[in-house]
């Protein structure tokens, strides 16, 4: 069976379970190893059918596989088409990484990082800026001769090895199949959000503790007092280092509920904006110009502000892939993992900063 058009121009891709393999090897994501193969196979971009999918939402259509209605369920999706079994486990897996990015107050993946690499080894070296062997302030060069301060990139001496975060499936194939397909997305939706707090745990640790490399762990900083004050926050926030201005900051819930209420210590965050915002959307946003999140593994009494930008670097899997595509396709689930292969490496140790109550 060759790959055929449909009327609307959609490519039918003719896949097999290999695919998985082939995309990891071409270090893609499915949806970029698809996007290839049907422009290989004739599919044009500009065909205003499927323009504004992604290339596995294409092959959804093209395959007549209906995943917004009702009463579709998984046995349904699966018997659609002679691929459906196919492209089963990315659809498990795009799931769990909308869950991986939800939540408002939660620190998400994509709160940690800007920067994504893909390894297909397990480890790498990553390329940083040495902050200890550079000067970033901007001078004007003399006509004596002097030379203008140095930035240097360089990199980085130890490697940063993948680790693996994971889920054990309790449940069988046939179990799943009575699911309705709007059902599992939820169920696999929950599994990306658990494991989005493992993965940003590992974020806040190498952003407090470094990777491992030279330079690359915070000094703390502590409160005036031994109690958390207004200005305590301003003095963090308002004296970035070296120019990195912050763009997040994360802090336990329990300290989050602190500076909503307590009008003696944080007086300035019972404004009406502030307040507002958070009854209307459960965000607090705009203050300081920072998005604040919470994390249940942080210190109760700890601030930890970052540049998403500037800090971390995400090393991920070449493939992306969390679920163990060949034993879905087999319908053998049961006691398989859904997992992430990642490590996060430090790109300017500068760009973040944390600071604790005093003893």
């Amino acid at each position: 069976m060759a790959d055929t058009k449909t009327k609307e121009g959609l490519v039918v891709l003719k896949l097999d379970a290999g695919i998985y393999a082939d995309a990891k090897t071409a270090g893609m994501s499915m949806n970029e190893f698809l996007e290839q193969k049907e422009i290989e196979a004739g599919y044009d971009p500009e065909n205003p059918v499927g323009k504004d999918l992604t290339a596995f939402e294409r092959q959804l259509m093209a395959n007549d596989i209906p995943i917004g209605k009702a009463n579709f369920a998984v046995e349904d999706f699966i018997k659609a088409s002679p691929m459906s079994k196919v492209l089963f486990p990315e659809f498990i897996n795009q799931n769990i990484y909308l869950g991986m990015n939800s939540g408002k107050l939660d620190v998400k993946l994509d709160d940690t990082h800007s920067v994504k690499t893909r390894v297909a080894q397990g480890s790498a070296k990553s390329v940083a800026l040495d902050i200890g062997a550079s000067d970033l302030k901007a001078k004007a060069k003399s006509k004596e001769g002097s030379q203008f301060p140095r930035a240097i990139i360089a990199t980085k001496e130890n490697a940063i090895s993948t680790r693996k975060v994971g889920i054990e499936i309790d449940f069988t194939y046939d179990a799943l199949k009575r699911i309705q397909v709007l059902k599992a997305q939820h169920i696999f939706q929950v599994f990306g959000w658990n494991l989005s707090k493992q993965i940003t745990h590992r974020a806040l640790q190498v952003i407090k503790q470094g990777d491992g490399n030279a330079n690359t762990a915070i000094t703390a900083t502590e409160t005036a007092t031994t109690t958390w004050k207004y200005s305590d926050l301003v003095n963090l926030i308002l004296n970035p280092s070296k120019g990195a201005e912050f763009t997040h900051a994360v802090v336990h819930p329990a300290f989050l509920e602190k500076i909503l209420t307590d009008d003696v210590n944080f007086k300035q965050f019972q404004s009406l904006n502030v307040l507002e915002g958070f009854l209307k959307d459960g965000e607090v946003a705009g203050f300081f110009g920072i998005n604040w999140k919470t994390h249940q593994e942080m210190d109760a009494e700890s601030v930890l502000v970052w540049n998403k930008n500037l800090t971390l670097e995400l090393i991920e899997d070449a493939a992306g892939q969390l679920v163990e595509s060949d034993k879905f396709i087999r319908e053998q689930i049961h006691g398989s993992v859904i997992s992430y292969d990642f490590e996060f490496a430090k790109l300017f140790s500068n760009s973040c900063a944390q600071k604790n109550k005093k003893a």
